[in-house]
């Protein structure tokens, strides 16, 4: 029982730190029946644990005690970004139940008067709270995108950008995300990373118009003028891709 407890221990501190990784890091999240299962997996975890201190520690109650608040504080500091993720969606549920367009239209009424007023940070809080609710808009992760530029925090600005283009099907709506997430990527100096997206685009939307030039751009190398040989900076690819740069008005 001690054996299973520990390994029991060990999935669910490594399973929790990689979960903020992925929330908070890569900005993504869940299905509801995959957080749901996640929390189901939880309650069994503290099902096995909980006896097995009690036995452990029969002897020292106060032991215990700190023990299994120590369980149940790394429980919420590891989960609880699951839970209110979940608690929200099911408020969404409860309160418009009839309503089947509200799970792809958020109210956004809020948010925008917050941009009309420069709150920037206020705005970003409402477009953060939506995307939790709306995890696959790929709009709100854009707006969210568009207000981190203002605020000059272009780091988390590509991550939303990345979400978005993750969530996004339609070959050119894809392709404009990725033109602005290139242009922000170059802000960073993050050509490695600019590289990638490329590539990724490519092999999303092998059959599109656009996607063949940025194969042949990528992987060209050119003389130079002293003899050798040099592959083209990933800015050259990026001239004809990003017709309208990122202004300083939007950022």
């Amino acid at each position: 029982m001690h054996t299973s407890a520990a390994v029991s221990l060990f999935i669910f501190l490594v399973f929790g730190i990689w979960s903020l990784h992925k929330r908070f890091q890569k900005i993504e999240e869940w299905h509801l029946h995959t957080q749901l299962f996640i929390l189901l997996g939880v309650v069994v975890f503290y099902w096995i644990e909980i006896p097995t201190l009690h036995i452990v520690l029969r002897e020292s109650v106060i032991q215990f005690i700190f023990a299994l608040l120590g369980l149940l504080i790394a429980g919420l500091a590891l989960y609880g970004h699951i839970v209110v993720s979940v608690v929200s969606r099911l408020l969404v549920e409860i309160l418009v139940p009839d309503n089947p367009a509200a799970e792809v239209q958020p109210r956004l009424g809020p948010a925008e008067a917050l941009e009309q007023q420069q709150d920037w940070e206020g705005a970003l809080n409402e477009y953060s709270v939506l995307s939790k609710i709306y995890p696959r808009n790929a709009m709100l992760s854009v707006r969210a995108a568009n207000v981190l530029l203002k605020l000059n925090r272009n780091t988390e600005a590509a991550l939303f950008f990345e979400r978005a283009i993750k969530y996004t099907d339609k070959a050119e709506d894809n392709l404009m995300l990725v033109r602005r997430l290139c242009d922000v990527l170059e802000l960073l100096g993050e050509r490695d990373r600019i590289n990638a997206v490329l590539r990724a685009f490519v092999e999303r939307f092998p059959e599109h118009e656009t996607s063949k030039s940025i194969m042949d751009d990528l992987i060209v190398v050119r003389d130079t003028e002293n003899g050798t040989k040099e592959k083209i900076p990933v800015s050259d690819v990026l001239l004809p891709l990003a017709d309208t740069p990122i202004s300083q008005d939007e950022k």
